[in-house]
């Protein structure tokens, strides 16, 4: 399994990629890649993306979701939201 979140710019092949747009609130410039901090109106959320990216404090940035990774969970049951 791979990561789930990733630079449009810079995915990796064969991946089922879903674009989200969110506002990047930090970086944390690593040597080999870049912990980006993300929000959107919902949810905050930690990617861990190529060091290319282009992703900048205080700027809205589109992401892919790779969603063959994805594992969701009901809150209340544990039942999986996705099959």
């Amino acid at each position: 399994m791979g990561f789930l979140i990733h630079d449009p710019n810079y995915p990796p092949p064969d991946i089922q990629a879903s674009p989200v747009t969110a506002r990047v609130d930090a970086i944390e410039l690593m040597s080999n890649e870049v912990f980006v901090h993300l929000s959107t109106e919902s949810t905050t959320f930690l990617a861990r993306l190529d060091p290319r990216t282009q992703a900048r404090p205080g700027h809205d940035i589109q992401i892919v979701l790779n969603m063959s990774a994805m594992h969701a969970f009901d809150v209340d049951t544990g039942a999986t939201l996705l099959s």
